[in-house]
């Protein structure tokens, strides 16, 4: 999808302002060239101060794109989980996760992913996946806290792993969205970056 303009966005460099190694791995996995620059940007905000989940996320993946200063086209996200209404954040520790599972387990979870690309202009996105998970036991929810697969992860939740990747029934949206980056939304936006920057070109 992106190879028509793969040249351009390689000329213009970019800068992926996330420390996650999964969201990395998304774009070798679909060769795009770029460099790391974790933003710093602190996400502390109060999620019930916004008006939805979504709106949430959005705010953190423009501040993190907004904390980076360069001429290259950035690349910044931030995924949340959500369960009726109520933000799921990455678990402070064991006890932490454990509630979250109880939240999601035998139920429904969405993963909101916001993307915003930075270059001449600013495009932003929001992608919703919709993770329907199976009925789990205590023996086996015992056995994921004890694995660790859940740190650093919202809402728990880490799909790409043995454990968790076995308690999901369905999924329904874009997987790679759950994983941190949605891919086809990204490559639309970086697409779009590019088509803007001829605009302005030829009207210069």
């Amino acid at each position: 999808m992106l190879e028509p303009y793969l040249s351009e966005l390689c000329s213009r460099g970019i800068v992926l302002a996330s420390g996650s190694r999964v969201r990395q791995n998304l774009l070798r996995q679909i060769e795009l060239p770029f460099t790391l620059q974790v933003s710093g940007f602190a996400e502390d905000a109060d999620w019930r101060t916004f008006e939805n989940p979504k709106e949430y996320a959005l705010f953190n993946a423009r501040n993190k794109a907004k904390c980076i200063e360069t001429d290259s086209i950035v690349i910044s996200a931030d995924t949340v989980a959500e369960v009726n209404g109520v933000v799921l954040e990455k678990p402070v520790d064991a006890d932490d996760a454990r509630r979250m599972i109880g939240l999601w387990n035998g139920g429904i979870c969405l993963m909101h992913t916001a993307v915003v690309v930075k270059g001449k202009s600013t495009n932003e996105s929001v992608c919703t996946t919709e993770i329907e998970f199976d009925v789990l036991s205590d023996e086996v929810v015992d056995y994921y806290i004890r694995s660790n697969e859940w740190e650093g992860a919202s809402g728990a939740i880490v799909v790409e792993k043995k454990c968790c990747s076995t308690f999901i029934k369905k999924f329904n949206g874009c997987f790679n969205n759950v994983m941190g980056l949605p891919l086809n939304a990204l490559c639309n936006m970086l697409i779009q970056e590019i088509k803007n920057s001829r605009t302005e070109n030829s009207i210069s």
